[in-house]
């Protein structure tokens, strides 16, 4: 024990715990100590650098042999004696090529398991309790909507005008017939309505008659 500062030319060693028995105490790495691992009471640690850029924190791995689908990073968030995992955002590899990942969000439900409800792709694919990855987005859901819908738009403005948009299907280029919204049930049933664009300024409204509209 000392009650001065220590000064230690190479490497050191510790066996057991490191103490940083102060509060607001900092770890500082680099030979300008321009990185800065702050303690802040009863609140957390944080990062920062003296560079414009700011800091980077970085988690993975150095193998070269990772499996398609493995973990290569993530964060973990607990809570209880136990250290229960309650959320977790974590890193996949995609591919085995070492040059490809997605993101994956889990969460609890309360006294339920830690299962994944929301994806982003390599490819930029998001998924919301789903993983089909034919589709660019989708959202699944188990419930029967109560009213709500599974997705909700809802702005909070008290006024609108005529170019106000809810949704907007946009699809580049010029005349075409593509069908920008499609309604259909899974399975064989199908498509039972389309909403077509039939050219610059018009649009039809199939597989519906006018009483359904």
């Amino acid at each position: 024990q000392t009650d001065g500062g220590v000064g230690i030319a190479k490497d050191l060693v510790v066996g057991d715990d490191l103490l940083m028995k102060s509060d607001s105490s900092a770890i500082k790495f680099g030979a300008d100590s321009e990185m800065v691992l702050t303690h802040s009471a009863d609140a957390g640690l944080t990062l920062t650098q003296s560079a414009a850029a700011g800091a980077l924190f970085t988690l993975g791995t150095t193998s070269t042999s990772v499996s398609d689908g493995a973990f290569i990073g993530g964060v973990a968030f607990t809570s209880g004696s136990g250290g229960t995992i309650n959320a977790r955002v974590q890193a996949q590899q995609e591919g085995t090529a070492e040059n490809g990942g997605n993101l994956s969000f889990e969460t609890r439900q309360a006294d339920g398991s830690l299962t994944e409800k929301m994806k982003i792709t390599g490819n930029g694919r998001m998924f919301l309790n789903t993983n089909n990855i034919d589709e660019l987005i989708e959202v699944a859901s188990s419930k029967d909507g109560s009213g709500t819908g599974f997705i909700r738009i809802d702005a909070n403005a008290t006024s609108y005008t005529a170019s106000t948009r809810a949704i907007v299907a946009d699809f580049s280029g010029t005349d075409h017939s593509s069908a920008q919204i499609g309604f259909q049930f899974e399975g064989s049933s199908g498509v039972k309505g389309l909403i077509v664009s039939t050219g610059n300024t018009t649009c039809s409204f199939t597989a519906s008659s006018d009483e359904r509209l």
